[in-house]
């Protein structure tokens, strides 16, 4: 595992690298969707204590035995903290926006690192428990697939946009939608964890019916999750996963210069670097001047389930555009500046309740999942993710999966 020093040095140069890519393709290119760029010495110098002190706090979860922990505390920081910092030295933003979020990672982080495990009852771990989930999962798909899509097997990603405003036309029941969407987080981990335990049959089967599932609405995140979980299962080590995900935010970075650089196209910078790592906190700055406009929503149902597109219209002009949100923008939007002192609680005793139900998990297995978390967290809201998004039901299944043996590896 890296040293303090050098994690500090590689999140330096990470947001060197953003700083870059930003300045070079995504202000010049995508302007038009407020990605601006005004030089401030103020924001500038702000921006760097900001991610310095962020930068030497995170490294104290490096020698972290609980991986849940670990794994979160550090996607967190690249996901969402240094691209914060180089998103707040692009313009002069209110202190107050600078002093909310501080707060409420400070927070997070200060909880996270100090509050003690919450013990949970290990009474379900089980092989057969997981078989039992294993099966209703890929029925709900094979009965979606059948009900809604009459079984297509969809081979093209041209037009996968067509599938997917065909599936919002879907009328299911309630109960059924939030199956479905949990399959799409919980079977390519279940995949795993049957080639791990060598059923090959029901692993192929696994793999088969989350294309099916694909299929139904075109969602290339789907196969992508399947491919990723397999991939770090694969080739990533116990000892190393640490050191492999850091390397892969720097390579990230490095390779979308080179694109530009080369090859004169931006996808990297466009598909990866701005949607998910500067659209969330761009949003984060449009609810927070929202939210200071007109009030929070106090969990209202109605203001609630408008927001998003009240935040389109308003900012993009757009009134057909959702813009969803989490961790920041949940705790002001919901509870103004009280919610940025009680969300880092909440989401602390979280996963302080995971780090003991995910105990004696296969360790790729728990990065992914905590992947799922971390980026479900920070495009909606805690509720959202916990039911609509399937987090819940995921979380069982880690809570019930069993201790794998050193010789179980795929």
């Amino acid at each position: 595992m890296f040293s303090k020093k050098a994690f500090f040095l590689l999140v330096v140069f990470y947001r060197i690298f953003l700083d870059w890519i930003y300045i070079d393709q995504i202000f010049p290119i995508f302007e038009y969707a407020r990605f601006t760029y005004t030089f401030n010495t103020e924001a500038l110098v702000l921006s760097w204590a900001f991610l310095l002190f962020f930068s030497v706090f995170v490294s104290s979860f490096l020698k972290i035995e609980s991986p849940v922990v670990s794994y979160a505390a550090v996607m967190f920081l690249f996901l969402r903290l240094v691209p914060l910092t180089s998103y707040l030295s692009t313009d002069s933003f209110p202190v107050s926006f600078y002093m909310l979020n501080f707060v409420f990672w400070f927070l997070f982080y200060f909880l996270l690192l100090n509050m003690k495990r919450i013990k949970v009852p290990l009474h379900f771990k089980s092989e057969q428990t997981i078989y039992w989930v294993t099966l209703p999962m890929l029925l709900v798909v094979v009965y979606v697939s059948g009900r809604y899509a009459g079984f297509r097997m969809n081979f093209n990603l041209v037009n996968v946009y067509d599938l997917r405003m065909e599936a919002r036309a879907f009328s299911m029941p309630l109960w059924l939608t939030y199956l479905w969407a949990a399959t799409k987080n919980i079977l390519p981990i279940l995949m795993v964890f049957l080639m791990m335990k060598k059923k090959w049959g029901w692993s192929i089967l696994t793999a088969f019916i989350i294309f099916l599932n694909f299929s139904i609405d075109g969602s290339k995140s789907t196969l992508f999750k399947m491919f990723l979980c397999f991939g770090l299962q694969l080739l990533a080590k116990p000892e190393k996963i640490l050191k492999y995900l850091i390397w892969g935010f720097m390579a990230m970075c490095f390779f979308s210069i080179i694109e530009f650089a080369l090859l004169d196209t931006f996808v990297i910078s466009s598909l990866v670097i701005r949607r998910m790592l500067y659209v969330p906190n761009l949003l984060d700055y449009l609810y927070f001047d929202f939210v200071d406009q007109n009030g929070p929503i106090f969990y209202d149902s109605e203001k609630a389930s408008a927001i998003a597109f009240d935040v389109g219209n308003e900012y993009f002009n757009k009134s057909e555009m959702r813009c969803n949100n989490g961790l920041f923008t949940d705790a002001y939007s919901n509870l103004g500046w009280l919610g940025i002192l009680v969300y880092p609680f909440l989401l602390a005793i979280f996963f302080k309740i995971c780090e003991s139900a995910f105990k004696g998990v296969n360790q790729q297995i728990v990065l992914f999942a905590t992947f799922l978390i971390v980026t479900t967290f920070g495009s909606t809201t805690i509720t959202t993710s916990l039911l609509t998004h399937g987090l819940l039901l995921l979380c069982f299944v880690l809570y019930c999966m069993p201790s794998l043996s050193s010789n179980e590896s795929i």
